[in-house]
């Protein structure tokens, strides 16, 4: 009896927490999700998955995470209506970007400096030790219900760098965040399935041609 009251109170807990997480925005396009891997990017889109007509901003916050100081031209081609980054601060171990950015009212703590290097890590084999974040106001921005706006940058975002972001509910809800499973991050390119084939038949000829070379 008692083993079931916690199993009880443990999913209540987890519907409880589903239920006031903020995922209404997420970052594409890209594949899969923990969190969305971008490949190379110098575009990235901001989606309004509410099938509502809730309209998240203006403002919105585009914020990308460079990770170890990388070299980037931080200026944005489009949308024309943004700011300069209104705050650059560094993320390093034991920080989450959105606390460290000031923005409040949200229930997502998910965008951590631990999730974003492990994650990293896997993705990428980087080894970070901090990242740049950088924050861009888009003044005259809007998302409606299923919106998509597209946000174009001068130059490539470094590999492993993230990008979420964050915008006011309109309608005078709780403020919308972009959650780490469905942040965006800069990945390697995915070879084409037959660059994977052409080279699967050239090792396997490669072996082959060992193989008699040995035997004679």
């Amino acid at each position: 009896m008692k083993r079931m009251t916690l199993l009880m109170v443990f999913l209540f807990l987890i519907a409880t927490t589903q239920a006031f997480a903020d995922t209404n925005l997420q970052i594409g396009p890209g594949s899969g999700l923990d969190p969305v891997q971008l490949g190379p990017a110098s575009e990235v889109q901001v989606n309004n998955v509410n099938g509502a007509k809730d309209v998240f901003g203006p403002p919105l916050q585009v914020i990308i995470g460079v990770p170890n100081t990388s070299s980037f031209s931080d200026s944005i081609l489009s949308p024309v209506n943004v700011t300069s980054p209104a705050k650059t601060i560094s993320l390093t171990s034991g920080e989450e970007v959105y606390s460290a950015l000031g923005l409040s009212d949200l229930t997502n703590n998910s965008n951590s400096f631990t999730n974003w290097a492990d994650s990293d890590l896997v993705l990428n084999a980087l080894k970070v030790t901090n990242f740049d974040v950088l924050e861009y106001t888009l003044t005259n921005t809007d998302i409606s219900g299923k919106g998509t706006v597209t946000v174009d940058f001068n130059d490539a975002l470094p590999l492993g760098t993230y990008v979420v972001a964050y915008a006011a509910d309109t309608d005078g809800g709780n403020p919308e965040d972009v959650a780490f499973t469905h942040a965006g991050v800069v990945t390697q390119p995915v070879p084409e399935p037959s660059t994977v084939l052409l080279l699967g038949i050239g090792l396997l000829g490669l072996g082959l041609y060992s193989r008699k070379r040995i035997k004679a």
